[in-house]
């Protein structure tokens, strides 16, 4: 079976070994994966997938071109900084703080490189090489990875296994690189620091990897309003459903609430004003990956998810206004950030 494990006295979210979907050594094993991988987004709404396709060693070179961006001069990253359409799905290029709130980041988002009106915000090349060219090629990645999990979801609906595929050709997805800075312990109690509050995503799915610092809590769908920390798993991918999949499905599928906190304090050699060491969080990266279909695309409750005894929830509707819709009436300004 794929399902590996499961703990809701503690962390709700399964793993799932995801290598026996992409080379199954059966079609039953194969399909008892996508069963394992639908059941956890039909309940927690996330999953940890091992064996997820996308080699460690490039995670690790991804992470490392993050602190390189993050840890360049102020200024040199203003020249990146960030750009928002005004009927687009995604914001592009550097940002230091939250568009609403106290919640204290950076952030550097990209997407497709190939609109001219929209263009990606780059660190000038003599002062990043090859930057740019690894950003792109890891987003790729990421979306072949975004279509073979897709794949698994439709086979465990029911679905042809590419059923979402012609939904997705445009490559609407945005890679963010996050840098939370450390966080001194009279600012984290005080309240002038904080993470994220609790939130859902509003796209298909999110992909998420997470440094060993970690901070994701899930809501316990057995428990509402209660909290579970998901640590990171070395060679884990974690995996959420996002708002307009559980539409789709006509929530067969569910998007779930999660929230980001800021990690156990440590103490430092510096002292305070009463002599007692400064407690200081460490710094947290992590790089989310949004899957979001093609902006023109209708939306539709798939097949099977509706019949005369189960209703059918939701009219179809275009992506791009579902998006202004979702993002309006949540008065979000596109603020998800894990």
């Amino acid at each position: 079976m794929g399902d590996i494990g499961i703990d809701f006295g503690g962390n709700p979210v399964p793993i799932v070994d995801f290598g026996l979907f992409l080379n199954p050594p059966s079609p039953e094993a194969k399909k008892a994966t996508a069963n394992s991988i639908v059941q956890a987004f039909g309940t927690v709404g996330f999953v940890y997938l091992m064996n997820h396709g996308i080699p460690q060693d490039k995670v690790d070179e991804c992470y490392d071109w993050s602190k390189k961006f993050f840890a360049l001069p102020l200024e040199e990253k203003k020249k990146c900084l960030r750009v928002h359409p005004p009927t687009g799905p995604y914001h592009r290029g550097f940002s230091g703080v939250a568009n609403t709130g106290p919640v204290v980041r950076q952030a550097l988002e990209m997407s497709r490189d190939d609109v001219p009106e929209f263009p990606n915000r780059w660190p000038d090349e003599s002062a990043l090489p090859h930057f740019k060219d690894f950003c792109l090629d890891f987003f790729q990645t990421c979306y072949k990875s975004q279509l073979d999990i897709l794949h698994a979801i439709a086979l465990g609906l029911g679905l042809e296994e590419d059923y979402f595929d012609s939904y997705h050709t445009q490559k609407e997805n945005q890679l963010r690189f996050l840098y939370y800075p450390s966080v001194d312990e009279h600012s984290l109690r005080s309240g002038d620091e904080e993470r994220l509050d609790a939130h859902t995503d509003i796209r298909t799915l999110t992909m998420l990897f997470q440094d060993e610092v970690g901070g994701l809590e899930v809501e316990d769908p057995y428990n509402p309003g209660v909290f579970r920390s998901s640590p990171p798993i070395k060679g884990a991918m974690i995996v959420n459903i996002g708002d307009l999949l559980q539409r789709w499905t006509n929530d067969m599928l569910h998007s779930p609430m999660h929230r980001v906190r800021a990690p156990p304090l440590k103490e430092t050699e510096e002292v305070d004003s009463t002599g007692a060491k400064v407690k200081m969080t460490p710094p947290r990266y992590s790089i989310p990956y949004f899957a979001t279909p093609n902006l023109d695309a209708i939306i539709e409750c798939i097949p099977g998810s509706w019949n005369e005894t189960r209703a059918k929830k939701y009219e179809a509707i275009n992506t791009q206004d579902y998006i202004d819709m979702t993002v309006k009436s949540k008065q979000r300004q596109y603020n998800y950030v894990k």
